[in-house]
């Protein structure tokens, strides 16, 4: 197994962001190897292709136009074949959200997160999905904010 080079790790991460925009689901799992643990939150970790394309398929649901702008993608390398990208999400949510099953809220929300990937055979074999998912949730109206 050889290290992928810092260009290649960068093509491949930008792709994916290219894929998830378009929301090209095939496009999307092109990227990752077939038992890529995906881990979109700490409480319910993803593993294989199947499972990482019923998760898109879920949030290209519930959110037609979701996307990352270019822009506000920086994606960081390291000779040791990891990488990282940081990135803004924008979401309006026309669809069912399912799991856990949250009706439509026609609301708009945006988020900054990051992502971690590991590489094995010039795939993602590791993915790690960071973000304020209660502030997102609130912005979309699924939850009340805290009371200050």
């Amino acid at each position: 197994m050889s290290l992928m080079t810092l260009d290649e790790i960068h093509t491949c991460i930008d792709e994916l962001f290219r894929a998830y925009n378009d929301h090209e689901i095939d496009g999307v799992l092109a990227h990752f190897t077939e038992d890529v643990l995906w881990e979109p939150d700490e409480s319910f970790p993803l593993i294989g292709r199947t499972a990482a394309a019923a998760l898109l398929r879920s949030q290209f649901r519930a959110f037609p136009d979701l996307r990352f702008p270019e822009e506000d993608v920086v994606i960081y390398t390291s000779p040791d074949g990891k990488a990282a990208s940081k990135w803004h999400m924008i979401a309006t949510m026309t669809g069912r959200l399912f799991p856990p099953g949250y009706a439509p809220t026609g609301r708009t929300a945006d988020c900054t997160g990051m992502c971690a990937y590991e590489f094995r055979d010039g795939l993602i074999c590791r993915h790690t999905v960071v973000y304020d998912v209660m502030n997102f949730s609130q912005k979309l109206g699924l939850l009340q904010a805290m009371p200050a």
